[in-house]
């Protein structure tokens, strides 16, 4: 009968756990379910101070534990009411403008009104208690209903195709290989047609440290995950499509193919080290299989998502802070990893110029943009300007403290959108040639030394391990055609071949 007479009392648990099986069901297609390992163990540890407080409030288990459920219901929908306000047409109907001010003083008046109805109500509280359990009961069934069919849906898996390498000599010395991604930094050509931005002063800062700058440069895929799936893998991934299917949004697999790659397995073959760098990005956020993260923060980007959504986003935004954070730290520890001693292969996929634009040219903070982001083509150039400089300094400490001279790839997964109406590619099924120009071009710069002799200006990110591992691991890998394939994020694997579109000069 105790054991039975608990279950009534459950309540606040559901509600504690229900924001993240939402959260994740709602992103389950791009996430892994070990992203929210961190945030249930927040999530425990908040609902336990919260019992603790409702306890203080009221020691009986009828009013303390609904005094829990409304704290909780209250401070995890915040963010998602916050959200609609910025809706325009709520906006205009019920508040003068989208202030924390105007909602954190409503919600504290709910949470201060209900707290006293409760302590105050003379009437058995039991059945309420029965209600509520109910009512979370089955807010915590659906995501976990979606889970379930997702994850049982996940069944097979695609392999690429493993590259049997052979050497014919003896390696004298290893160097140290930095792959620097720049998200969304679009090419020189781009800059000056899109953006009236001459890049022309950065390129020739990279030719003067000793750089091999492409000029005809494009990506293979139009989406991050496919990019860098590819680039780590030396291969085409269309071969995803014929697994789960063109209409899938599934991004399980390329997130799989980006963590355990053969680009990271094949350097550790040869007594690497592999130093992973968080992006705040799902797929490159974290990585099991490196010997270092970096991260600065123990908060992954699933746990920030996750702050959003509550009343901690009335005191900081942060989405804002955590991204901010995480590229200096970045930009700062990379230019430590010489200190490191041993071979190394070093990853880090930096969202940065990429939306949103939370730099000035000079690093200052700038008031964020999230809607309409290609509209401030001003911001991108000045969040460019930015990273532009921290990449020129950290290139040049790289270089001067290696023993060996390093391997640097400086690239980019995708380019910029201000040619298409949505800035989220989405639908976008046969865009014009202007627009695949804009969105496939992309810096591609490397550093190699005593080689490179294989390097051509139109070499894409496919190529590039393949170039490198023949000029330095004598490796016999066939260079492939150097392909781009577009596709939107409703439908990332029904992919077009734009290479004629994208490579034709008119």
């Amino acid at each position: 009968m105790k054991l039975l007479k608990s279950v009534h009392f459950l309540h606040p648990f559901l509600f504690a756990i229900f924001p993240i099986l939402y959260l994740y069901s709602f992103n389950i297609e791009k996430l892994s379910f070990s992203n929210t390992y961190i945030s249930f163990l927040f999530g425990i540890i908040f609902l336990i101070l919260i019992i603790l407080i409702s306890k203080i409030l009221s020691k009986d288990i009828k009013k303390s534990s609904l005094i829990a459920s409304l704290i909780l219901l209250l401070f995890f929908s915040y963010g998602y009411v916050m959200e609609a306000i910025y809706t325009p047409w709520v906006h205009s109907i019920f508040l003068p403008s989208p202030s924390h001010k105007y909602l954190f003083a409503i919600w504290m008046i709910i949470l201060v009104c209900g707290i006293i109805f409760i302590k105050k109500s003379k009437r058995d509280l039991l059945n309420l208690n029965k209600i509520v359990t109910v009512f979370s009961s089955s807010l915590v069934l659906c995501p976990t209903l979606n889970i379930a069919k997702v994850q049982l849906q996940r069944n097979e898996k695609i392999q690429l195709q493993t590259h049997r390498f052979s050497q014919s000599k003896k390696i004298d010395r290893l160097h140290d290989i930095y792959y620097i991604i720049l998200d969304e930094y679009t090419s020189s050509e781009n800059l000056k047609r899109f953006f009236n931005y001459d890049n022309s002063s950065f390129e020739n800062q990279l030719k003067q440290s000793g750089f091999y700058v492409c000029k005809k440069n494009s990506s293979n895929y139009a989406v991050t995950f496919l990019s860098l799936a590819s680039s780590l893998n030396m291969n085409y991934i269309n071969g995803i499509s014929k697994v789960v299917g063109e209409k899938s949004t599934d991004w399980e697999i390329p997130y799989n193919l980006v963590l355990n790659n053969n680009v990271m397995n094949f350097l550790k073959s040869k007594n690497y080290q592999f130093i992973h760098f968080s992006s705040r990005y799902d797929a490159t956020d974290y990585n099991p299989f490196a010997d270092v993260n970096y991260s600065h923060t123990i908060l992954n980007n699933f746990s920030v998502l996750l702050a959003q959504t509550t009343m901690i986003r009335a005191f900081v935004n942060f989405r804002e802070n955590d991204l901010r954070n995480s590229i200096l730290y970045t930009f700062s520890e990379l230019n430590k990893v010489t200190e490191i001693k041993g071979n190394k292969f070093v990853f880090a996929h930096i969202v940065c110029p990429h939306v949103p634009f939370v730099f000035g040219k000079n690093g200052e903070k700038v008031k964020v943009q999230y809607r309409n982001d290609w509209k401030c083509k001003e911001a991108y150039v000045n969040q460019l300007i930015f990273i532009n400089k921290k990449v020129e300094a950290l290139v040049r400490n790289i270089i001067s403290k290696s023993e060996n001279p390093p391997i640097i790839i400086l690239q980019a997964d995708h380019g910029t959108a201000t040619s298409f109406e949505n800035i989220s590619l989405h639908n976008h099924k046969a865009p014009s040639s202007l627009m695949l120009k804009e969105r496939m071009g992309i810096l591609n710069a490397y550093y190699l030394p005593d080689a490179g002799k294989l390097l051509y200006d139109s070499i894409t990110p496919v190529n590039t391990f393949r170039v490198i591992f023949n000029s330095y691991f004598n490796t016999n890998l066939p260079i492939l055609p150097d392909k781009n394939y577009f596709s939107n994020y409703d439908t990332p694997y029904d992919l077009t071949d734009v290479t004629e579109k994208v490579q034709n000069k008119k």
